[in-house]
C-alpha cells in the first residue's frame, strides 16, 4: 500500500458521456522515506526519470494533443495501454500525479468545488 505515481500518456479514449481524456498510467512507487532524507530524494528522481515521468510532463506542456482530462488507466501485458470508458476525467495540466491527487480532485469535481 501507499502512494503511487502515474504517468499522462499520449493514449486517449472517448468516455460514456462523450468527453475526450488521456490516459494515465503506473509509472512507480516512490521511495518513502523521511522528507530530509537525501538519499530518498535522489532515488525518487531516478525512478522519476527512469520512468519517463519526464517525456509525460514535456508531453502535456507541449502537445496539441493533450486533452486537459485524466483517468486513471493500465497498461497490459502485451503493451496495450486500456482505460475504462466509465471512468471519471479530472481535468489536470500536469504529466504525473499520484492516486492519492487524482482521488483527491475527482471528489472535488463531484461535489462541484473549485
Amino acid at each position: 500500500m501507499g502512494e503511487y505515481v502515474y504517468k499522462v500518456t499520449g493514449k486517449k479514449i472517448t468516455l460514456s458521456n462523450g468527453i475526450r481524456a488521456n490516459i494515465a498510467v503506473y509509472a512507480y512507487k516512490p521511495y518513502g522515506g523521511s522528507i530530509f532524507d537525501s538519499y530518498g530524494e535522489t532515488i525518487n528522481n531516478q525512478l522519476h526519470w527512469e520512468s519517463g515521468c519526464y517525456n509525460a510532463e514535456r508531453y502535456v506542456r507541449t502537445s496539441k494533443g493533450f486533452t486537459g482530462n485524466v483517468i486513471l488507466g493500465h497498461r497490459e501485458k502485451d503493451g496495450r495501454i486500456t482505460g475504462s470508458i466509465n471512468s471519471i476525467p479530472i481535468k489536470y495540466n500536469r504529466g504525473t500525479l499520484t492516486d492519492y491527487d487524482y482521488d483527491y480532485r475527482r471528489e472535488k469535481q463531484e461535489r462541484g468545488m473549485k
